[in-house]
């Protein structure tokens, strides 16, 4: 990835909007991981990024994939004080902001930022576009593997995928041209591997869940 977008460090960043949690962080530069840490040193930051528009947009709705940039104008993005005191104190200059499933309250992003200019090209954004599907595809089978989540046919992740997009049986079963009742029929063996018994936790547990470390 950093192959086809350049920039000086790549992070993967969770955290807990719920109950005021800290963020989690894994960072890797110059291809070197670095270990997974809670941002709990960092009460400045904590207090003014939620008011950072690099990260969310004007109305709020935070965009798929985007630049710190894009909600300013060159100037704004100077004054902006989480831009100001805690982004560039850190020594970046410009970010691209990847957002990625995750369960309601948590948020999930890839952040890639650059030291020096030039900022991240329109190009960037679309590349990642692409990618962003491809990246998620990649951590959901990384985490299985960790996690020893009970193995699902290829069918009944097909089925999963489209039950985490809110689809009914009815419609799942339209747009895999098959019946209900074989719908049902895979939910209820992903039920009884999972031992969970709610649509919502089994999409939660295999789909979208936290990959937080203690």
């Amino acid at each position: 990835m950093v192959a086809l977008i350049p920039c000086d460090e790549v992070s993967w960043c969770e955290v807990e909007t719920a109950g005021g949690g800290r963020p989690i962080q894994q960072t890797v530069v110059d291809g070197i991981r670095l270990a997974v840490h809670r941002v709990d040193d960092a009460p400045s930051y904590l207090d003014l990024s939620p008011g950072f528009l690099g990260c969310i947009d004007r109305g709020g709705a935070a965009r798929d994939v985007r630049r710190w940039s894009d909600p300013y104008t060159p100037t704004e993005l100077r004054g902006d004080p989480c831009y100001a005191e805690e982004v560039r104190r850190a020594g970046f200059s410009y970010g691209l902001v990847v957002e990625l499933p995750a369960v309601p309250g948590r948020t999930r992003r890839l952040m890639l930022r650059r030291e020096h200019v030039p900022d991240f090209s329109r190009r960037d954004v679309q590349l990642m576009e692409l990618l962003r599907p491809h990246i998620f595809e990649a951590y959901q089978l990384a985490r299985r593997r960790r996690a020893g989540t009970p193995k699902q046919t290829p069918r009944e992740w097909q089925v999963l995928e489209l039950a985490a997009h809110g689809y009914p049986n009815a419609e799942i079963a339209g747009l895999l041209r098959t019946s209900v009742a074989t719908v049902r029929k895979h939910m209820e063996h992903i039920f009884d591997r999972t031992g969970l018994r709610t649509r919502s936790a089994v999409v939660a547990e295999l789909m979208l869940g936290p990959d937080l470390p203690s």
